[in-house]
């Protein structure tokens, strides 16, 4: 973080300012308007004070995790939107680097990027970087960890939000699946309708659209894609089985982890359609709720 402290009110950083002598009554002074350096000095160091609160702003704003909404997701959005916009402020201002900051950021622009967030490839290093492109830099790079990362964060978990409330009403029809048998010693499972209900939601997920894809995030019309690289980094971000990684089109994308709910569809002959109490029980235990344990998981991502 840059050491507001290191600017001092003198035209040249570092050194003291003489204190000019005053004149006797029987001088002859000629006094010239000239502008002020450290006016000059004094604004840049406004525009960087405004810059670093924007950045506490943003930190505050995009680390903050309440449900995801249209509303949030625009805070986060305008967040974003006006600490850029305070950066490139500073890429036009004669805001200088000490030579420390300039060597640490210009090693970590010429740095491989993370596929994650990555804009676009980096440029060949240049040994040679002024401190205006350099806050440029950091104002673009900025916004690809904003488009790129964050955005494709929210859409894993507005995709998984819709597909656990899917699976929730399921759960929710189970009550009336299960119905006494005559003797009251046994159970009634409507297991027809609960596999058709579990393989009506896998068929959905199954489709890739624009409703059912993590990686890359979705907008417009058509399906988005991704290269096979980007896409298996993203696989290995939100921990997630090969099976999730589909081609198609041109190119990758990441989509759902069915594996609990087609494990269930698989065992759910296990549960006979009629039986002791106490066997039926202990068929859901091992075979519905870990199942909806690890939905409930992939929800919270």
């Amino acid at each position: 973080m840059l050491n507001i402290q290191n600017y001092s009110a003198s035209p040249h950083p570092g050194i003291v300012a003489e204190r000019p002598q005053t004149p006797s009554a029987s001088e002859h002074v000629e006094t010239a308007v000239v502008p002020s350096t450290t006016e000059h000095r004094g604004t840049d160091i406004i525009s960087l004070s405004q810059a670093a609160t924007k950045i506490q702003q943003a930190q505050q704003t995009l680390q903050s995790t309440p449900p995801i909404s249209e509303e949030n997701n625009d805070e986060r959005t305008l967040a974003r939107q006006q600490l850029t916009s305070s950066l490139n402020a500073l890429a036009k201002s004669g805001v200088s680097l000490s030579a420390e900051q300039n060597e640490n950021l210009r090693s970590a622009f010429s740095a491989p990027t993370s596929a994650l967030f990555s804009a676009s490839p980096m440029a060949q290093p240049r040994t040679t970087i002024s401190d205006a492109e350099i806050w440029d830099m950091v104002s673009q790079n900025i916004s690809a960890i904003g488009d790129s990362y964050l955005g494709v964060y929210e859409n894993v978990v507005a995709v998984y939000t819709d597909f656990y409330q899917a699976f929730s009403d399921i759960l929710s029809k189970m009550g009336g699946w299960l119905l006494p048998g005559k003797d009251g010693n046994t159970v009634k499972l409507d297991v027809t309708s609960l596999k058709n209900d579990l393989n009506s939601l896998v068929n959905k997920y199954n489709q890739i659209n624009s409703n059912t894809v993590l990686f890359p995030a979705q907008s417009g019309s058509g399906v988005k894609v991704a290269t096979e690289a980007e896409a298996r980094q993203w696989l290995s971000e939100l921990n997630l089985p090969n099976s999730c990684l589909k081609s198609y089109g041109s190119g990758y994308v990441v989509t759902v982890d069915l594996t609990p709910l087609q494990k269930m569809v698989q065992d759910i002959d296990g549960f006979r359609r009629a039986g002791e109490k106490t066997q039926n029980s202990k068929w859901i235990t091992p075979n519905i709720k870990p199942g909806s344990r690890v939905l409930k998981r992939r929800k919270k991502i």
